[in-house]
């Protein structure tokens, strides 16, 4: 972060940059046999394990901080066990060839990805000797992984924005003691419950065609989680 920009630069000096970027560097080609892998295959190689240094480190003409090899990295800085500001550890890491298993197309020396009708395209790789069953099923655990954690993150976001929606009310009602925490709390309360029916709402519309019966069971999650909020804003009201 630039430190011109704190409340107290003076003292809290960040450097302008980093003298070393992330960077990857990959074999060309990267053949599994005789075949040299697309690359769609080669963007999922990722089985990444550290790359302890081992040779002394060399002085740099246009690194100003001392260089030390220290726990299987690079340091940059006086002292690693006393890091200051500026001080930066630079670490490696490598994919050891080893077995892979591939579905895929073979076209000549290479491979492309396996058209499957009614799904669209198929390029797997996975580490180690898997059959195609099993490559299938971590494929779709994985899809399915990152499908309900992109449901979170919307939910996330929407209940975020529904309480900004509600800030100007609360801010109004700060003015009065207790009011305004109370505004606040129950907005906060109103703002879940509606981001949930909202994204019950949205995933139910999503399954209705391919698996109505989980769909209609979102559906109607999504309406009894509204009654139960409408009765409960009616029970607030009555109360107050």
């Amino acid at each position: 972060m630039d430190s011109s920009k704190f409340k107290q630069p003076a003292g809290h000096e960040n450097p302008d940059s980093l003298p070393f970027r992330e960077q990857t560097w990959a074999a060309s080609p990267i053949t599994v046999g005789g075949f040299a892998l697309s690359k769609g295959l080669m963007a999922r190689i990722n089985q990444f394990e550290p790359l302890p240094v081992k040779e002394p480190a060399k002085a740099m003409p246009n690194i100003a901080k001392p260089i030390q090899a220290w726990d299987g990295l690079y340091y940059l800085g006086k002292d690693p066990q006393q890091p200051t500001v500026g001080d930066l550890k630079v670490t490696f890491e490598q994919v050891a060839p080893g077995p892979v298993s591939i579905v895929a197309r073979q076209v000549g020396k290479t491979f492309e990805p396996f058209p499957v009708e009614g799904y669209g395209k198929i390029e797997l790789l996975q580490a180690g000797q898997q059959s195609a069953e099993r490559m299938f099923q971590i494929e779709a655990y994985q899809n399915v992984m990152l499908t309900w954690i992109l449901r979170g993150v919307g939910f996330v976001l929407m209940f975020i924005g529904l309480l900004f929606a509600g800030r100007p009310a609360v801010a109004v009602a700060d003015f009065v003691p207790f009011l305004g925490t109370l505004l606040q709390t129950g907005i906060a309360f109103f703002a879940f419950a509606l981001a949930a029916i909202l994204s019950l709402v949205t995933i139910s519309v999503a399954w209705l065609a391919y698996r109505p019966l989980i769909g209609g069971s979102l559906l109607v999650a999504a309406i009894a989680l509204a009654v139960f909020t409408l009765r409960e804003k009616g029970r607030g009201a009555a109360r107050n």
